[in-house]
């Protein structure tokens, strides 16, 4: 299980996607682009990453670990 997928099950046991989204200050729209990839985690801005890392009890550090193009070695695709 990748890291988004375990983040949209802890969101789903937890309650509704909307609920989680009002807690977090952000729309459920925007959620649903987070969880399906639309929305890269990396490119969040830090405090909304925070608060959903926060709020779903997975580390932020989890969440954004591999996703971040920046980090790959140039070259390889």
């Amino acid at each position: 299980m990748d890291a988004l997928e375990e983040l949209a099950a802890k969101i789903d046991a937890a309650g509704t996607r909307a609920e989680f989204a009002r807690k977090v200050g952000i729309g459920e729209p925007y959620l649903s682009n987070i969880l399906s990839g639309k929305r890269p985690f990396w490119r969040l801005p830090i405090q909304t990453g925070a608060k959903i890392s926060e709020a779903a009890g997975i580390s932020l550090e989890q969440l954004t670990a591999g996703t971040n193009p920046a980090k790959r070695k140039r070259g390889v695709r």
